[in-house]
């Protein structure tokens, strides 16, 4: 289920257990939040450069502290696991 919070920015089509788009020319091929949520069994990926999205991906937890102490409020999401690359 997609965070309602991202309601406002562009989305990518990615296949179950990947982390790469698929889709040719995907760059092109924006998705709204309604139109991304109708895709069942496929990931999705949240275009940065829309509405001053930018993402940190922390891996290190002295990382994600510091972020947490230095950025105002935001919306964070955390991921269990590996995706099957």
């Amino acid at each position: 289920m997609i965070p309602i919070q991202l309601k406002h920015f562009k989305f990518c089509r990615i296949k179950d257990k990947s982390k790469a788009p698929f889709e040719l020319d995907w760059v092109n091929k924006l998705y709204s939040y309604e139109e991304i949520s109708k895709f069942k069994n496929e990931n999705y990926g949240v275009l940065c450069g829309y509405n001053n999205l930018a993402v940190i991906d922390c891996d290190k937890e002295a990382l994600s502290v510091a972020v947490e102490n230095m950025l105002p409020e935001t919306l964070s999401i955390q991921k269990i696991g590996r995706a099957h690359v």
